[in-house]
């Protein structure tokens, strides 16, 4: 295996001035495959819907609620706010040797809706796999859509990136105090989704370039996640075997016990 990779980026109902930043619609068309909205894949097919809507019903949902909503001083939202999350998540296995039905690629894919699941709750809204993208991964893309406030109808995309949340509490600081405050947040996303799914897949915090390691040195590394996340799994699967044990041994006594008519004495 190799090392994790997570990516969040928000979007607008319109493009940037620029057009380097495309809209939510644009974005969740491509997702789909839409006709002309992935020219870069040449052969696209058919996207996998794991979870929850198709991307372009969540994007109806964001700019139907974007069209209600108020900045913070009580306006009307701007065109250009950011009114959506979205995310890729990427399975270090190159396509052409990728088995959709290998137990580590299934357990990757449930780690990461747990993750997601955890991380937003009601505001997660979609998870879409890709295995169309010649010479690249297998792929999910995942899309958040923030809460409006209930007394003030004030929509903010920092409840939904910590990055963004963190920058933006320092009204008064210099740039580069909101610069530093925005990436320490991301590490600890970052951090975040090690914990929850990179270690149990045996996949690494950061890659081998942007620490300067040596084949050697990458190669024992790796070497180390995947024998960790083998220890870490048979734990959790001895934990859950003795969890079950744990509990046929309490039916069992709890049905001796009210055998005997000593029920009512568990519950004093």
């Amino acid at each position: 295996m190799s090392y994790q990779f997570i990516h969040i980026e928000t979007y607008a109902s319109i493009s940037s001035r620029n057009n380097k930043k495309q809209s939510a619609k644009a974005i969740a068309e491509e997702c789909e495959r839409a006709v002309g909205a992935c020219p870069h894949i040449e052969q696209p097919k058919p996207y996998h819907l794991l979870y929850g809507k198709k991307p372009t019903d969540v994007v109806k949902q964001a700019e139907s609620q974007a069209k209600k909503a108020k900045d913070k001083i009580g306006r009307k939202l701007r065109k250009d706010a950011q009114i959506i999350l979205a995310g890729v998540v990427s399975y270090p296995k190159a396509l052409s040797i990728f088995n959709p039905n290998c137990n580590k690629f299934r357990m990757w894919i449930k780690l990461n809706h747990q993750f997601l699941k955890k991380k937003y709750g009601s505001r997660y809204k979609s998870l879409v796999l890709h295995t169309d993208e010649n010479d690249g991964f297998p792929h999910c893309h995942f899309y958040v859509v923030p809460e409006l406030d209930s007394s003030s109808n004030h929509l903010n995309i920092s409840t939904v990136h910590q990055g963004i949340q963190a920058r933006d509490k320092l009204d008064s600081a210099s740039a580069k105090e909101k610069v530093r405050a925005y990436k320490n947040a991301m590490r600890e996303y970052q951090d975040e989704y090690q914990e929850q799914v990179g270690v149990f897949c045996g996949l690494t915090r950061i890659g081998p370039k942007k620490r300067r390691l040596t084949r050697q040195e990458w190669a024992l590394e790796k070497s180390a996640s995947k024998r960790l996340s083998l220890t870490l799994n048979k734990l959790l699967n001895t934990k859950k075997i003795l969890s079950q044990r744990e509990k046929e041994i309490i039916n069992t006594n709890t049905n001796n016990n009210y055998n005997k008519g000593t029920y009512n004495e568990l519950g004093k």
